[in-house]
C-alpha cells in the first residue's frame, strides 16, 4: 500500500564514497520518521555499492521502507571516479525531467527492470557544487520544488573553502576567475588553481570555530597532479549554489562543529540550515554476524581477539586513509609502519586507496609479525566496535571522524587534503579527542604552523618516526585516557541525539516538514 506515502525526495551527491555514504544514511533516517518516496541519483559505476549501503540502513521487518527507495545509476565517463563532469550533470537533469513528469524510470539504462511512475518530486537534496544541475532543476520546476544543498563533509572546512570572505572563506570564486588576466590557457588554469585549491599568500585566516591559521595550513600535502580546468570550474560554483539554494543539509553535529554553525545561519538568513548529525549508524548485531562469517571478517576478528588476549583492551591501532586518499610521500607511511613494528604495537592497516603502494619487503614484515594485519578492504564499522581497538590513525575525512566518535574511539590525525586539516584541528585542538601529526606533511604543509608559534615541520622520516613515538607514549598515558573518555562522551551524546526528541532526530524531522 502506498496511500500513506506522502512526498518524494530526490537525493543527488557526487558519486564518490565519502559523499554518497552519508546521503544513504540520511535516507534511512528520513524513512524511519515518515514514509516517503526517495530517489537517489548516482553513477552507474557506484550504484551496486549504493544499493548495499542503503540495504544496511534497515533491519529485519523493514522491507516496506526499502521498497520506497529507488536508486538510479546514470552513465558516466571513467574520470568521474573522482570528479564530476558536464555530461554527468546534464544526465542528472535529464533524469530529473523524467521524475518531474511522473514517468516510469529504469535503475540503469540497460536494465530490464522499470520503476513504476510515482508523484513528482517536491524536494531535492543536491551536491553543493552541482550548480548547473540546480539551474536545470529550476528550469524544469521553477521555485516550486525547493533545492537544498547537500554537504556531507565538515561544515567548518566548507565555510573556509567556499564561504563568504567575512567568515574566512574565499567568496565568489566564479567572479574571481572571470577577472583572471592570463596570456595562455595554461597560465589561466594555474591562476584558477591558486584561487580554488591553493589560496596561499601567507595570510592569517580566522574561521569561526577554529584557532587562527595561516592559509597554507589548509593544504598540508602537495597534490599528486594539477586539477583540470573542468574540475576547478565545478568547485568554483559552490559559493553560488549555496547563495541561490533554498537551504542546506549538513552531515555534521552542533556538538562537534557548533563553533561555525552560527555563521552558516547568518549567511543563510531565513533559509534553513539543517545539521542532521553523525549519520553512519554503528554496525548492527545482524551485520556484525554477517561480516564475521566472511573470510576477511573471520581473519580480522581472530586477529583482534588474539590482540585483546595478549595485549589487552585498546591495544590496537586501526590505520586507514579512506577509500581515495593516501599520503603523497609513501616513505612516510613506511616509516610509521616500521616504528610500530619495532615497538611491537599492534595495528590493522587498510590499503583501500589506489595510491596505497606497499613494497613487497614491508608486506612480508607485516605478515611475519604477530602484531600486524593488512588488507585492501577492512570492515571499518565492525573494527571500530571491537574492544581491542584503542586508536584510529586517520586522514581525518569527515565520515571517518564521525564514525570513530560514534564508536567512542579517539583519533590520531594525519591530514592530507580537503576537509582533513580542519577535522584534525577540531579533533586535537578544540575537542581533545585525539592528536594531530605534523611531520607527515609535504609541499605547503612544511611552512610555518600558526598554532605551533610559527614552527615549521621538518618533514623527514626520522622526524615522523620520533613524532609517532612521542604520540604513542602520550596515547598510552593518562593523557590518552582523558582523550578516550571524551571520545566516549561523544559516542553517548551522538546516540542520544539520534533518538526521538534528540537534536539530530529533530533536524531530520524538520526536513520532512518541508514536504508535509
Amino acid at each position: 500500500m502506498t496511500s500513506d506515502v506522502k512526498g518524494h525526495i530526490v537525493g543527488v551527491s557526487q558519486p564518490t564514497w565519502g559523499h554518497i555514504k552519508p546521503l544513504c544514511a540520511l535516507v534511512g533516517r528520513l524513512l524511519r520518521i515518515r514514509r516517503i518516496h526517495v530517489t537517489i541519483i548516482t553513477s552507474v559505476n557506484i550504484r551496486p555499492q549504493v544499493v548495499d549501503e542503503v540495504e544496511r540502513q534497515f533491519g529485519l521487518g523493514e522491507d516496506s521502507l526499502k521498497q520506497l527507495i529507488r536508486i538510479i545509476g546514470i552513465p558516466s565517463s571513467p574520470n568521474l571516479s573522482q570528479f564530476g563532469i558536464t555530461e554527468y550533470q546534464e544526465a542528472i537533469v535529464e533524469t530529473y525531467k523524467n521524475l518531474a513528469a511522473g514517468r516510469p524510470v529504469k535503475p540503469t539504462p540497460d536494465s530490464e527492470i522499470i520503476y513504476s511512475a510515482i508523484p513528482a518530486p517536491n524536494l531535492v537534496i543536491l551536491e553543493f557544487f552541482y550548480f548547473q544541475v540546480m539551474k536545470g532543476i529550476r528550469n524544469i520546476s521553477g521555485k516550486n520544488v525547493p533545492v537544498y544543498a547537500w554537504q556531507g563533509g565538515s561544515a567548518t572546512a566548507i565555510l573556509r573553502s567556499f564561504g563568504p570572505e567575512k567568515f574566512g572563506g574565499t567568496g565568489d570564486l566564479v567572479a574571481k576567475i572571470e577577472g583572471i588576466k592570463a596570456d595562455t590557457e595554461e597560465e589561466r588554469i594555474k591562476e584558477m588553481n591558486k584561487l580554488v585549491r591553493e589560496p596561499t599568500n601567507g595570510d592569517i585566516i580566522q574561521v569561526p570555530g577554529l584557532p587562527e591559521m595561516f592559509d597554507h595550513e589548509f593544504i598540508p600535502q602537495r597534490g599528486r597532479k594539477s586539477p583540470s580546468k573542468e574540475f576547478l570550474e565545478l568547485l568554483a560554483c559552490a559559493f553560488r549554489l549555496f547563495q541561490e539554494s533554498d537551504g542546506v543539509v549538513m552531515a555534521t553535529s552542533s556538538l562537534y562543529e557548533g563553533g561555525c554553525l552560527d555563521s552558516w545561519r547568518e549567511w543563510f538568513g531565513p533559509r534553513p540550515v539543517f545539521n542532521v548529525g553523525a549519520l553512519s549508524p554503528p554496525a548492527s548485531a545482524e551485520e556484525m554476524t554477517k561480516v564475521k562469517k566472511t573470510p576477511i571478517g573471520t581473519e580480522i576478528v581472530k586477529f583482534l581477539d588474539n590482540m585483546l588476549n595478549h595485549h589487552g583492551r585498546y591495544s590496537v591501532i586501526y590505520i586507514s586513509f579512506g577509500s581515495l586518499a593516501w599520503p603523497t610521500e609513501n616513505e612516510q607511511v613506511l616509516a610509521v609502519l616500521t616504528e610500530l613494528l619495532d615497538q611491537g604495537i599492534p595495528f590493522i592497516l587498510s590499503r583501500a586507496s589506489q595510491f596505497a603502494i606497499i613494497p613487497e619487503d614491508m608486506l612480508k614484515k607485516m605478515e611475519a609479525s604477530e602484531t600486524a594485519y593488512h588488507a585492501k578492504w577492512i570492515p571499518q564499522d565492525v573494527v571500530l566496535q571491537h574492544s581491542a581497538i584503542g586508536w584510529y590513525l586517520t586522514h581525518c575525512g569527515h565520515n571517518s571522524v564521525m564514525e570513530a566518535l560514534t564508536a567512542g574511539v579517539p583519533l590520531i590525525g594525519w591530514p592530507l587534503l580537503a576537509d582533513h586539516p580542519v577535522n584534525a584541528v577540531l579533533v586535537a585542538w578544540i575537542h581533545g579527542v585525539g592528536y594531530e601529526l605534523f611531520e607527515g606533511r609535504s609541499g605547503h604543509g612544511l611552512k610555518p604552523i600558526c598554532r605551533l608559534g610559527g614552527k615549521k615541520p621538518e618533514g623527514t622520516t626520522d622526524a615522523l618516526k620520533e613524532e609517532i613515538r612521542v604520540v604513542m607514549e602520550s596515547a598510552r598515558s593518562h593523557d590518552g585516557e582523558v582523550k578516550r573518555s571524551k571520545a566516549q562522551w561523544f559516542a553517548k551524546q551522538f546516540a542520544a541525539a539520534s533518538e526521538p526528541g534528540g537534536i539530530h532526530y529533530e533536524e531530520v524531522r524538520k526536513i520532512l516538514a518541508v514536504i508535509s
